[in-house]
This record gives C-alpha cells, sequence and structure tokens, in this order.
C-alpha cells in the first residue's frame, strides 16, 4: 500500500507527542487487507516490549458491535428473535416490568430509557455477592440481571438516545438465553471461527472448553496492560478493564472482548 509508510509515521508521531503508548492499525480495501501497521510500546511507565502487529488489546466497547450486534444479527437471521420483540419474551426476569417492554431494537441503538451506566460491581459486593473473575458466574449474573430489572428508567422509552452499557449487558443476556451457550463460547463458535477472526476472543488468559477442544493460553506477553487498578489492586493485562465485564467473569454484552487490529477488521 503506497500510504502505509503515512500511516506508520502518523502512528509514530502520536507516540513521540505522547497521545498514547503504542498504537496497531490496519486497513482493509475492496475486502483485501492493505496493510498493518504498529508503532511504540505497550507501556510508557516503565517502557514496555515494542507493540507488534500480533499484540492483543483490551477492546472494550467494541464488544458493543463486534460480539453482541454481530450475535444478535445472527439470531435474527435464524428466525431466533426480530428486531420488534420485547426483551422480556426472551428474559422473562423482566416482565411487567419497564424495561420489560424494551424491544430489541430499542436495546440495540440505545433508546431503552436506560441509563448509561451504574457501578454493578459495587453493588454485587454491597449485596454480599463475590464478583466473578472466571468466565460467565450465573449466579452474579442473575444479580446483574435483577439489578438492571429494577433500574428506574431515566427516560421514557424511545424518546431519545443515551448509550448504554446497561442496554448491552441485557443483549449479552439474550444472545446467551437464545443460543443457550455462554456469550464468550457462543462468539467463538459463530462468529471467530468462521470469520477466521482469530484472535477475537474474551478471557485471553483462561482456557476455555468449545466443543470438546480447550482453547489454549495466550501468553500475558502478547498482550497490552491498561492500568493499574485500584478496585483489584493489580496491574491488567489480560484482564478486561471494565469492572462490571469483569465482576461478570470478564464476559458481558457491552465490554470484554480482546484481539488485534486485524482479527477486529475480520467482522467488522
Amino acid at each position: 500500500m503506497a500510504t502505509h509508510h503515512v500511516i506508520q509515521a502518523a502512528l509514530q508521531s502520536a507516540v513521540d507527542d505522547g497521545v498514547f503508548p503504542g498504537a496497531q492499525l490496519a486497513v482493509r480495501l475492496r475486502g483485501e487487507l492493505q496493510c498493518v501497521a504498529a508503532a511504540g510500546r505497550l507501556s510508557s511507565e516503565p517502557p514496555g516490549l515494542p507493540v507488534q502487529p500480533t499484540t492483543i488489546y483490551d477492546l472494550a466497547s467494541l464488544t458493543k458491535p463486534l460480539a453482541t450486534v454481530t450475535s444478535v444479527l445472527l439470531l435474527i437471521q435464524r428466525a431466533k428473535v426480530a428486531l420488534g420483540d420485547p426483551v422480556q419474551e426472551v428474559l422473562a426476569e423482566l416482565e411487567g416490568m419497564p424495561i420489560g417492554q424494551a424491544t430489541v431494537q430499542d436495546l440495540l441503538i440505545h433508546r431503552s430509557g436506560l441509563p448509561g451506566w451504574r457501578p454493578l460491581y459495587e453493588r454485587l459486593e454491597a449485596r454480599g455477592v463475590v464478583p466473578g473473575f472466571s468466565g460467565g458466574d450465573q449466579p452474579v449474573k442473575q444479580h446483574v440481571l435483577q439489578m438492571i430489572r429494577d433500574e428506574p428508567l431515566i427516560y421514557a422509552r424511545g424518546e431519545r438516545s443515551v448509550y448504554s452499557d446497561l442496554g448491552f449487558m441485557l443483549l449479552g443476556f439474550l444472545v446467551e438465553r437464545l443460543s443457550r451457550m455462554a456469550l464468550d463460547l457462543w462468539c467463538e463458535d459463530a462468529i471467530v471461527r468462521p470469520l477466521e477472526a482469530d484472535p477475537l476472543m474474551f478471557c485471553p488468559t483462561e482456557g476455555r472448553a468449545q466443543l470438546g477442544v480447550v482453547r489454549p493460553i495466550v501468553d500475558v506477553s502478547r498482550i497490552a496492560p491498561t492500568e493499574q487498578d485500584e478496585w483489584r489492586n493489580r496491574l491488567l493485562r489480560g484482564e478486561v478493564h471494565d469492572e462490571n465485564a469483569a465482576a461478570m467473569g470478564g464476559v458481558a454484552g457491552h465490554a470484554g472482548l480482546f484481539g488485534t487490529a486485524e482479527s477486529v477488521l475480520a467482522v467488522s
């Protein structure tokens, strides 16, 4: 690609200016991968190893379009659900509550009435529930579902759009309920393998069984750290940064996905 050196120079300039310690960028044109560029280091203090095209990052809210929206669309294709279906038709726990009337489409376009964020992980601790850090603790997820069910709506459904983690948590639960699989295993089976989007994954430092095969654990040296986390009292590297997702075992509809720039392009 003729402009590869321009992209590389722009990334390096941002590193030199302190915008970020390192970065990775992939470009696809008309379905063909044109270039993958990397610059900088995994961390600035102390200086980490150089970023590689294979470096894995916490993709944070890219989980929403890459994993959750894609999953919902696949389930719509398979006639498991429709955009106009009220979410309570799948998540019976929401029946009779205002949020239960929100449709799948309402949740997808952030117009369900739910607030953007709440510290659910703190509420779990206040309830005496031990947050789960290892893959889909169902009792914890049931508590989270109940807390979202009981969360007062901050505007009338459909009145406006407010970007909401809580709405995508519900969509993650919906995918699990309809697929009868944990969200991470469903995504591996229905998205990552068919699209050859490896290493797009949840919980990269944990082996997860899928159809009789245990996914190998990723070497932590391939993963960029996020920050020294005060809640968990350690440097996060290979653990989801988002606390609410971490409380649900690192697998949630709003956050938790890890991957490379090239693996992101494979889905998008």
